[in-house]
């Protein structure tokens, strides 16, 4: 009786799950998508032409080295990395805060509290359908 329920069970255990395969191709091409133009952009930033071309005709690294070299450029690429990190930060902070205090405590206007935290995600959301339908 055993050797039924092993053989029924590799049986089972064979069949293709169309659903996970359908699931795994999609996200692949949705990620492929996603990254197809840094794949096209880089080789670009490596042209030795004077525009950007696609295909490049040669490789240089002139174009980072203009970056690099012109304070124009790093003064703001500084800034806005100073910004981005004291901004994540902050609202990494503040947010672990407000998960835990709204998933453990009980206080009056705990429903309140949780719209508000919500209110950006649940605005933009109605934004893109308000902005596709017009």
């Amino acid at each position: 009786m055993t050797e039924l329920k092993d053989v029924a069970e590799i049986g089972y255990k064979s069949k293709i799950d169309w659903a996970r395969i359908t699931l795994y191709t999609i996200c692949g091409l949705i990620a492929f998508y996603l990254i197809l133009p840094i794949l096209i952009v880089f080789p670009m930033s490596l042209s030795s032409a004077e525009f950007l071309t696609f295909p490049p005709p040669g490789f240089s690294l002139k174009w980072f080295q203009r970056y690099f070299s012109d304070p124009a450029w790093l003064q703001p690429t500084y800034m806005s990395l100073q910004i981005a990190t004291l901004t994540m930060l902050l609202s990494s902070a503040l947010g672990t805060l407000a998960a835990i205090s709204l998933v453990r405590s009980r206080f009056w206007g705990k429903a309140v509290a949780n719209s508000l935290i919500l209110a950006p995600m649940i605005y933009y959301c109605w934004l893109i359908k308000k902005g596709l339908r017009d």
